[in-house]
């Protein structure tokens, strides 16, 4: 297995069974071993998993944000346009220019 290979798996195995770390191996044995560990666990991976789907989401309404703000802001610079046609241009409408504005400045 490709983990076991890893530093922090061998790290682990070696405290896991070591007589010099009893608290630490109680509590490897704990999450691995019970069913209680695992539901901890399962909890905890599963917050993480939440997290960072919402930091993906976040990021990628960010970066749509950015695109369409610039595109549009493109068109208006170099086709000397008027908002309503740089949107229309864009595929999208003022009203969406100016939400994905507001999105920016709140992302700073």
């Amino acid at each position: 297995m490709f983990a076991q290979k890893t530093f922090l798996s061998k790290l682990i195995r070696l405290l896991v069974d070591n007589e010099k770390f009893p608290a630490f191996s109680e509590a490897i044995k704990f999450y691995k071993d019970t069913e209680k560990g695992c539901e901890v666990m399962c909890r905890i991976v599963e917050e993480y998993a939440e997290e960072y789907a919402e930091k993906c989401v976040k990021a990628y309404k960010v970066e749509s944000a950015q695109s369409l703000f610039t595109s549009v802001n493109n068109f208006m610079r170099k086709c000397n346009d008027t908002l309503e046609t740089a949107c229309e241009s864009s595929g999208a409408t003022v009203e969406e220019y100016y939400k994905a504005k507001e999105l920016l400045e709140k992302a700073g």
